[in-house]
């Protein structure tokens, strides 16, 4: 199987995302070897490795998803994101409604 990040992703090799991402391959026994993620499979774990890969992959992309998002809403916009605000809260908050 061959996984790859294409262009438009944002880059989670850098800043805090690095982190989370490096907590979310211990957390299922994946390896990152200079961007090839690798789990180990023992004899008779191939059904559970697999499945704990695939959860890596999904929380990962979540990630990856979260954090476009946060980028494309501006600084502003994606703090507001994180804080779990959408525009009508923001705009009470704010006084204007």
């Amino acid at each position: 199987m061959h996984l790859a990040q294409d262009g438009d992703e944002p880059d989670l090799h850098e800043g805090a995302c690095a982190t989370i991402v490096s907590g979310i391959l211990f957390r299922f026994g994946v390896a990152d070897r200079g961007g090839e993620l690798v789990a180990n499979v023992p004899d008779e774990g191939g059904g559970d490795a697999f499945c704990a890969f695939v959860q890596a992959l999904i929380e990962i992309q979540a990630l990856a998803t979260f954090d476009r998002r946060a980028r494309a809403d501006g600084s502003e916009g994606g703090a507001a994101s994180r804080r779990g605000e959408d525009a009508a809260d923001r705009e009470r908050r704010e006084g204007r409604r």
